[in-house]
């Protein structure tokens, strides 16, 4: 009547995770299309919330996502130009 019966809480049977894991060509698509935006601003193309997100969390989670680690770390020296550049561009505005 209610389908499968609930298994064991405390099973010898490890906890079968589906986890969705998204196509490489898909993580690119999204890397080119974030660090285009950033390689052709003049300044932070986010609000300020946006950019620590982005940097400290999103764009990273993206690279270790890539099977490929030597593609994986082009991306990374990539994205990191583009931080260093943007946040000297903010620097000499702040002033």
């Amino acid at each position: 009547m209610f389908g499968q019966a609930q298994s064991d809480l405390f099973g010898d049977e490890p906890a079968q995770q589906n986890a969705y894991v998204p196509k490489p060509e898909h993580v690119r698509s999204s890397l080119h299309s974030l660090v285009g935006e950033m390689e052709a601003a003049n300044a932070w193309p986010w609000p300020a919330s946006v950019v620590a997100a982005r940097r400290d969390h999103w764009l990273e989670h993206l690279c270790s996502l890539l099977p490929d680690q030597t593609e994986a770390d082009e991306w990374r020296e990539r994205i990191a130009r583009q931080t260093e550049r943007l946040d000297a561009a903010r620097e000499t505005t702040v002033r």
